[in-house]
Formats: C-alpha cells, sequence, structure tokens
C-alpha cells in the first residue's frame, strides 16, 4: 500500500504506541515493509469488526481480532476477550447498506454527515480512535479510492479498503431514531429552534456537554449540539 509521509506518520506513531508495552520501538520509515508483514486474520464467523457488542454488562465495539482473541472498546477502554465473552447488541445484519427507503433530503441530512472510522491494514487495527469520515464520501467511493478522513483533527487521505465505519448506520441515519425536539436558549431556556434529535445519541449522552446529532427538516447537514442546550418532546 503506498503512502504519503503524513500518513506514514501517523501510522508509525499508532504502531510505536502499541508496541511500547512490548519494549519496542518501530525505526523504519518504510512503514508499508510492517503493515504489509502483518498475517491476514479470520475474524469469528458470527462477531466481525465494528460490531457493536455487550461486554461485562457494557456496550462496546469491535476493533480487531488477534490469535483467536476479540479487541473490543468500550467507554474508551481496550480488552483482549474471547468471543464468548461478548455478546452481539443486535440481530446480525449488514450494518453498511441502508435497509430502507427515504426523501432525498432527509437522505442528505442523515448521511452527509462526519462518523466515527478506523484505520487498518486487513483486519488489524492500525487507528480507531480519534479518526472520522464523512459517510457519503465514504459509501460512494470505490475500493481503491482515496478517501479524506480526519485523524486528531488532521486531514489525511487513505484507500477506502484501509477505512472502516466504526458505528451503525442503521441508528445514525435511521429516521425512526430521531424524535422531535427544540434548541433552547441557555439563558433563559425558552425555545429557539425546532429540531430532530437523535434519541440514541441523546439517551447515551452521561453529561450535559456530551454532544448529540440533530437535524432540522429543511436542507441543512447533521449538525451537533450539547445535551444540555435540548429537550425532546418523548424523553
Amino acid at each position: 500500500m503506498e503512502m504519503n509521509a503524513k500518513n506514514k506518520a501517523i501510522i508509525k506513531e499508532a504502531l510505536n504506541s502499541y508496541l511500547i508495552n512490548e519494549s519496542k520501538i518501530f525505526e523504519n520509515e518504510d512503514i508499508s515493509e510492517v503493515i504489509n508483514s502483518f498475517s491476514p486474520i479470520i475474524l469469528n464467523e458470527s462477531i466481525t469488526v465494528g460490531d457493536e457488542v455487550i461486554y461485562d454488562g457494557n456496550r462496546g465495539y469491535i476493533t480487531g481480532e488477534t490469535q483467536g482473541k476479540l479487541i473490543v472498546q468500550v467507554q474508551g477502554s481496550t480488552f483482549l476477550v474471547t468471543p464468548k465473552d461478548v455478546k452481539l447488541k443486535h440481530p446480525k445484519a449488514d450494518s453498511m447498506k441502508l435497509p430502507y427507503k427515504f426523501d432525498k433530503v432527509t437522505l442528505k441530512n442523515l448521511c452527509e454527515q462526519q462518523v466515527r472510522c478506523g484505520i487498518y491494514q486487513g483486519n488489524t487495527p492500525i487507528k480507531i480512535s480519534g479518526c472520522y469520515v464523512n459517510y457519503n464520501s465514504w459509501n460512494d467511493a470505490n475500493d481503491n479510492q482515496h478517501v479524506p478522513i480526519l485523524v486528531e483533527g488532521k486531514n489525511f487521505v487513505f484507500e477506502k479498503t484501509n477505512i472502516r465505519i466504526l458505528e451503525d448506520v442503521n441508528e445514525f441515519a435511521n429516521p425512526d431514531n430521531y424524535v422531535e425536539g427544540v434548541v433552547i436558549d441557555p439563558k433563559n431556556s425558552e425555545a429557539i429552534k425546532n429540531v430532530m434529535i437523535n434519541i440514541i445519541d441523546y439517551t447515551h449522552a452521561v453529561g450535559d456537554d456530551d454532544e448529540v446529532r440533530v437535524f432540522t427538516s429543511n436542507d441543512e447537514p447533521v449538525t451537533y449540539y450539547p445535551r444540555s442546550l435540548l429537550r425532546t418532546l418523548s424523553v
């Protein structure tokens, strides 16, 4: 896989972070030589990279697999577990394809947004935190096309095959998961704007500053507001 200097630098940093636990530091500038040497990994037949799972009572995501064990990320922490230690949160489905139809305006609003993603070589995670990609850009690209992504606030470009979506499209782009609500004025709590609120983001938010997806009924992209500035009509 050919990469520019910026891409090599970020993967080098991620590899060093992974290898430091074994007192190893990667020095070779030819990062392609290292990542191309990774052995292919066959994922568990029922649970695969990107699946949402329950581990030890908490919601998490599968980010990789190594030596027959799964790598699961839960609330910012990473665990190496056996397949029997986790269970799928939802029945198995192809979460990369929209199973429903809706109007063009809503489609643009819901899919023209930045979603969490990871950088992978095969099934090996290279970078899985702080990465975001425009869902439509990723979805519309061919496997060998380059797609721009944000990594820790900086712009990078990778082939689509090296990018995995780490969110479920059936959650962030499903109109049924958005309920009527309003944005309020923080000074007097009066409603200042009608919006549709992503109820999953809203109910899973821990603090008032946690961001929640919202969109309006007109031709505007999905935006984010702190939970404290939102009120719903149903929750």
